[in-house]
């Protein structure tokens, strides 16, 4: 599992930075301030970041490799408000992936904090 979610953050990652690149160079296309061009493609990138698993529990590097994040109490599909909440912490990536790393069950600070974890995805959504 742990390989699988891997595999999910650089998918992510790549798609958050094509993103970032995206806004940057249409930002420059369209000649916008200065402030613009450096504000706005972080914010669109960390807002990405943190709202990636809001659909049906999955990002888009999730749904590739065929996991999700779900409630770890209920067992049901994570909230849009806990999915957020668990990826509120991607800023702090190394510690996460660390974290994860070395905890027996996996969880990263963030599933420990909006009771999340990520399993296997249900195909039949």
């Amino acid at each position: 599992m742990k390989t699988k979610r891997f595999i999910a953050f650089i998918i992510d990652i790549i798609v958050g930075f094509l993103f970032f690149y995206l806004s940057f160079f249409v930002l420059c296309f369209i000649h916008a301030s200065v402030d613009l061009i450096s504000s706005i493609p972080i914010s669109l990138l960390y807002t990405f970041m943190c709202s990636k698993d809001c659909i049906n529990g999955m990002s888009f590097g999730k749904y590739i490799v065929g996991i999700q994040t779900i409630d770890s109490r209920t067992l049901k599909v994570a909230t849009p408000v806990q999915c957020m909440l668990r990826n509120l912490f991607c800023i702090i990536w190394p510690i996460e992936f660390f974290v994860m790393l070395f905890n027996s069950t996996g969880l990263r600070i963030g599933d420990q904090v909006a009771h999340t974890k990520v399993v296997k995805r249900n195909i039949s959504y």
